[in-house]
């Protein structure tokens, strides 16, 4: 709250927030708590599943690995201390996309002509080696798709 008060620009537009939340409230106030109970219930949703993904992180790593080991005993409630830690969230979100992205990578077929060298340089290099292709968009679709597809198809083979 100090972050508005100071800022000019974000004091207009937390001001222009406010006053159009209260006409909504006063338009429909029982629609307008339906709408936050809503938002609420997904934010609460999306902390869970963001409080999930860091337990899934390695507890030895030497950036994150306290927080991890903290937040496997304490869960959401030990989450909170952490949460206005702008620089850790941006730390633990880059673990997650990372381990997301070696998860994706170990599904690719040893031969595949277009993606098999990314499974070469984790196999070589570790998370480290293919972090660096995290901002090639294309590249990362075409990981996920693969990924996709395995999971059906191993789901669709379970099956039968």
């Amino acid at each position: 709250m100090a972050a508005i008060q100071e800022d000019p620009e974000l004091k207009k537009q937390y001001e222009e927030m406010m006053q159009q939340m209260q006409a909504e409230m006063d338009k429909d106030p029982e629609a307008f708590q339906e709408r936050v109970k809503a938002e609420m219930a997904m934010a609460e949703q999306q902390a869970k599943q963001f409080v999930a993904h860091i337990a899934n992180l390695d507890p030895e790593d030497e950036d994150i690995g306290d927080v991890v080991k903290d937040i496997r005993k304490t869960g959401e409630q030990g989450f909170v201390k952490y949460m206005n830690d702008q620089a850790l969230m941006e730390k633990l979100q880059k673990k997650i996309m990372i381990k997301g992205l070696v998860d994706a990578i170990r599904a690719i077929d040893e031969g595949d002509e277009k993606l098999g060298f990314l499974l070469e340089e984790l196999n070589t290099n570790g998370s480290k080696g293919v972090e660096k292709y995290l901002g090639d968009e294309e590249l990362m679709q075409a990981v996920m798709v693969n990924s996709i597809l395995k999971d059906d198809s191993a789901l669709h083979g379970a099956a039968r």
